[in-house]
């Protein structure tokens, strides 16, 4: 819908196109956006839950498919994602 795609860019920008929305982590391939908390059938009616930007993150295919498939042996090691709270609303403060 119009409403995921402008929710979906806002995520991206938000995340400035960063796995995870950790900077210094930017995705080079195609940008997933994943629902944090899992999505039932009941959901799929309920905006708040959908379409919520705090609930969603930019992901990579690879950290996706880890994520959903619980298999972190597919991610780089190398890369360190180290995430804060409240990093995914811009308009809150650190504690």
């Amino acid at each position: 819908s119009s409403e995921w795609k402008r929710i979906r860019d806002f995520v991206i920008l938000r995340d400035m196109g960063c796995d995870l929305g950790c900077k210094d982590n930017p995705i080079s391939g195609k940008i997933y956006i994943h629902h944090m908390n899992p999505i039932t059938s009941d959901d799929m009616n309920n905006p708040d839950k959908i379409l919520n930007p705090e609930y969603l993150i930019s992901v990579s295919l690879e950290t996706h498919n880890a994520i959903h498939y619980g298999d972190d042996s597919i991610l780089d090691k190398n890369k360190i994602l180290e995430r804060f709270a409240n990093d995914t609303s811009i308009w809150k403060k650190e504690k």
